[in-house]
Order: structure tokens, then C-alpha cells, then sequence
């Protein structure tokens, strides 16, 4: 039996990418199965390390420190069909000039075979053909022509030979996988997550962006993956410092836990959840469902301030009484933008300088809904989509104009709307 020549290299991937490389590297195993190759292998090597990266770009460069991992790659120098060994050293294709010669072994070539005479020698038989094989088995060279494949090996090899060149340039396919995209760690990642949450101000899924940049994974992998180096030059604040994102890793660690304690398998997505929270590293195409375990926590505590907010509600006195009258809108006609209509100063005119206190603010969907009280105790209502830097308790000035009065579970409530604060006792509130 012939001796089998192992191909040993080295190659330093992005860490992190332990799944993608996996799934890549079980279709190259799959192909070598199916076509009865010998099965090539991989293993890492020692742990992860930090190498310094400078990307030049037009006008500047970049330095930016990359985690990576070494891997051993083997590829057996041989191909084995059936129990029956063989090499495939090459393949003639005869020209007026002589025979080229592709060598698929990338071993030594006797370079008298450009001007040999070609003939399959194993049926001695003479005529014009494309292109010749040129096969080793149990030590023997011969030049086969394809027809003869079948009868020489008893089987029909062809498959495999075709795939030959393929199979000998498996390391450059394993070379490729350098440029595998940085994958960052969970809580790495979710730390990212956190800061543009605190920078935008709210968590925004895809689902409610309308464009995939827009929402928050999507500002997250353009930070990671496509950060625009002029941008950043102007606007520093928008991307993280190792600083701060170090000083979130215990709020992300507690996060993490707690997700992997309480989220429960109960679904196709919640079942997918727990095996991505469960993982050290976030491939790309699943970060969108990691960012969500940030959405869960985000729910599961505005869940929690809904019921407090609900058990203090509960302990207000109302009046029960509607507040002020309600605005009308007065339409004079229609423009190219619509109609054009202005309110009636004299019917429920804007109310000014009217001092309220924040009850409750329940986030729904992608607007707030903004509980207050006067003095009398009347209960206000406004809807408002803008995001506020206000808490429950806090007492606000404003100006505003009623809406309608409306009833909600046997409570009388005021909807107003074109609020603007004014000003706030103990803090401000925009």
C-alpha cells in the first residue's frame, strides 16, 4: 500500500468563527465523501491572541487591534477510490507544439513527456483524443485515455478525476478562510448593543426599522464591519472606546446570566435564542437574534414598570372629571398640501401654563403614552412619539389643546396634544 504524504499548513482566522468555519469545512468533507476522497482535517491551535492590524486607506490609515486563532490544516496527498490506490499526477492535452501539461501534484514533471507521443497504454490503441490522464497506481505511470478509465480501474473514476484539481487546491481554499469577517464575543457584542441604545436613546428591531442601518443591530455591524473612517474622524462620539465599552461588560455579564437562566425554550425563536446565548462568539447572521435578548430584558423591565407604574396609578385619587373643553378645528378650504384650517380661539382655545405631574409612561409600539394629573386631579392623557428624558413623579409647565374627552375602565381622561413644556420643577424634561 502506498505511503500517504499529509499536507500540513497553518492559518490564523478572525476568532469567533468557529461555526462558519465548521459548517464550510463539512461541505468540503461532504464532497470528499461523495466522491470517495481521502478526508482532509483541521484543529485549533493554543488560544486565541491579539495582532495589531494598519489598514491604509486613501488618505489615512487605520490601526486596530484583530482577536485571532491558529488552526492546523492537513490534506492527504493522495486520493484512495473504493480500496483501490491511485494518484492522479496530471493531464496531457496534445498539441501541434507539443502536449500541455496540467500537473496536479505540483511535484517534479519529466519534462520529455511535452514531446512523448501519446497513446493509451492500456489499450495500445492510437487516435485523436482531447486530453489524456496521467495516472500512478501501485507504483506504475501510465497515459490513460478517458474511455479506458472504466476497464483499467473497474470502476468509472472520472468524477473524481475531474474534481482532482479541485482537491489538490483545497489549501487554497482553507487560505481563504483569512478573510473571514472579525466575529465579536457576546459580550462584546451586547456591549455594543447598549452603547447606541444609550446613544439612541431606545432599542429599534428590525422589524420596526426602515431601513436595516436604521435599526439598532444594523448601527451595531456598521460600527463592527464598515466603520467610515471620515465619519469617525468628525464624529468620535458615535463609535465606542474600549473604555466604555469595558465599563459595560458586569451590566452585560448580569445580562447574559439572567437571560440564560429565564429565557426558556418555548418556541422555534425562543429555542434559537437560548442556543445563540449560549455560544462565546456572535457570527454575523445571528446577531440580529442576540441583539434581541437585549429587546427581551428591555421588555421584561418596561413589563415591571408597567405594573408599578399601574400599582401607583391605582392609589391616585381622580376626580373623574373631564379637563377643559375640547379644540375646534375650523377648515377654510383645501391647498396643493391639503386642507387649510386653523382652531377657534373662543371654543377649548390652547390651555398655558398649566402645571401637571407624570403619572405613568407606557411605551407602545413606537409611540409613549404619557399619564398626568393637574391639581383638581383630573386625568390627562398624551401620546406622544418622541422620546422623553422625564421619569414618573416628575411635575411639568405646559401649554397645550384638548383633543376629546374620552373614558377608559369607568375613568374619565383628557386626550391632549400639541403639549410643549415649559419648564420643570426638579429637573429638565424635553
Amino acid at each position: 500500500m502506498n505511503q500517504v504524504n499529509i499536507n500540513t499548513f497553518e492559518i490564523e482566522i478572525p476568532a469567533g468563527n468557529d461555526i462558519t468555519l465548521r459548517e464550510k469545512f463539512q461541505k468540503i468533507v461532504n464532497k470528499c465523501k461523495r466522491y470517495k476522497v481521502a478526508l482532509p482535517t483541521y484543529e485549533k491551535v493554543g488560544d486565541p491572541f491579539y495582532r495589531t492590524i494598519t489598514t491604509e486607506n486613501v488618505n489615512e490609515s487605520s490601526v486596530e487591534e484583530i482577536l485571532l486563532q491558529k488552526f492546523t490544516f492537513t490534506v492527504p496527498d493522495r486520493v484512495a477510490v473504493d480500496n483501490i490506490e491511485f494518484k492522479i499526477i496530471g493531464r496531457f492535452t496534445p498539441t501541434e507544439k507539443g502536449n500541455l501539461i496540467e500537473n496536479y501534484t505540483k511535484k517534479d514533471f519529466d519534462a520529455s513527456l511535452r514531446q512523448k507521443d501519446l497513446i493509451c497504454e492500456h489499450c495500445n490503441t492510437k487516435r485523436n483524443r482531447n486530453y489524456y490522464w496521467y495516472i500512478e497506481k501501485a507504483g506504475e505511470r501510465k497515459v490513460l485515455g478517458k474511455n479506458c478509465l472504466q476497464d483499467y480501474f473497474g470502476l468509472n473514476p472520472e468524477r473524481i478525476i475531474k474534481n482532482a484539481s479541485w482537491y489538490k487546491e483545497l489549501q487554497e481554499e482553507f487560505e481563504g478562510y483569512r478573510g473571514f469577517k472579525p466575529q465579536p464575543s457576546l459580550v462584546e457584542f451586547l456591549s455594543y448593543v447598549d452603547f447606541v441604545v444609550e446613544r439612541e436613546g431606545k432599542f429599534v428591531p428590525t422589524s420596526k426599522a426602515t431601513e436595516r442601518c436604521d435599526s439598532t443591530v444594523g448601527q451595531v455591524q456598521n460600527i463592527l464591519y464598515y466603520p467610515d473612517p471620515v465619519l469617525q474622524a468628525q464624529h468620535p462620539e458615535l463609535f465606542p472606546t474600549h473604555k466604555q465599552l469595558d465599563a459595560r461588560k458586569d451590566k452585560i455579564v448580569s445580562l447574559i446570566k439572567r437571560a440564560r437562566k429565564d429565557i426558556k425554550p418555548t418556541s422555534e425563536w425562543s429555542s434559537n435564542l437560548k442556543v445563540a446565548i449560549d455560544l462565546d462568539y456572535v457570527v454575523e447572521r445571528s446577531q440580529g437574534l442576540v441583539a434581541s435578548v437585549y429587546a427581551w430584558l428591555e421588555y421584561d423591565n418596561k413589563q415591571k414598570e408597567k405594573k408599578e407604574s399601574a400599582e401607583k396609578e391605582e392609589k391616585i385619587d381622580y376626580s373623574n372629571e373631564h379637563f377643559g373643553e375640547t379644540s375646534k378645528k375650523i377648515v377654510d378650504g383645501y391647498n396643493y398640501y391639503g386642507e387649510v384650517s386653523h382652531y377657534d380661539t373662543e371654543a377649548g382655545g390652547r390651555y398655558e401654563n398649566i402645571k401637571l405631574k407624570v403619572v405613568s409612561i407606557f411605551e407602545h409600539s413606537d409611540f409613549f403614552i404619557v399619564k398626568l394629573i393637574n391639581e383638581n386631579k383630573d386625568s390627562l392623557t398624551w401620546f406622544n412619539r418622541k422620546v422623553l428624558e422625564c421619569e414618573i413623579g416628575d411635575e411639568i409647565v405646559v401649554n397645550f389643546r384638548v383633543q376629546k374627552h374620552d373614558e377608559y375602565k369607568g375613568l374619565k381622561t383628557t386626550i391632549i396634544k400639541g403639549v410643549h413644556i415649559k419648564k420643570e420643577k426638579d429637573r429638565k424634561c424635553t
